[in-house]
């Protein structure tokens, strides 16, 4: 790339990129898919995707829960991360986002009533762990983690000690050759 950059044609590629990419993102609103169980719920569990993931890339790794009688949320990010993919970059879009999908769940079903865990896959189990840990603006009682990623909303900057004193409960899941 290095033989590219100063060269015009190179720029007017990159600003049409980015100008793409602005368009994409004023446009983009956070989505809801809800799976309930066929009983009434005993919890809910709010999985969230990867880093340049979708919703529906992760429907399969945690439908499992809709069996074990677990209102299943998964919600697909708003901020654009790339073509047909979605990240959790920032801190307080991330936050209104998950804000606007317990709004949606309120409206929808009893989950005042309920446990609430943040599930997620890689990024999306870093921003698990961090809102769970420092709390979020519903109630959080726990979080799952499969190889968490903190490259997105960044790591807990509250103790962990202080989020298990709420009653926060956390799990971890990292393989031997995950870095």
């Amino acid at each position: 790339l290095a033989a590219l950059r100063g060269r015009s044609e190179f720029q007017s590629v990159v600003d049409e990129c980015e100008r793409r990419w602005r368009l994409a993102q004023a446009a983009s609103r956070v989505e809801l898919q809800v799976f309930p169980p066929s009983g009434s719920p005993r919890g809910v569990l709010i999985a969230l995707h990867g880093g340049n993931w979708r919703a529906e890339e992760t429907v399969p790794i945690w439908e499992a829960a809709v069996g074990l009688g677990i209102l299943l949320a998964v919600p697909q990010s708003s901020q654009v991360a790339g073509v047909n993919g979605y990240g959790w970059s920032d801190r307080a879009t991330t936050e209104h986002d998950l804000a606007e999908v317990y709004r949606r769940l309120r409206s929808d079903a009893d989950v005042d009533e309920m446990p609430i865990v943040l599930g997620g896959f890689s990024q999306g189990a870093g921003v698990a762990v961090t809102l769970a840990i420092d709390g979020t603006g519903f109630p959080v009682h726990g979080f799952v983690a499969v190889v968490p990623g903190f490259s997105g909303i960044g790591r807990p900057q509250t103790d962990a000690s202080e989020a298990a004193r709420r009653g926060v409960r956390g799990l971890l899941i990292v393989g031997e050759h995950d870095p």
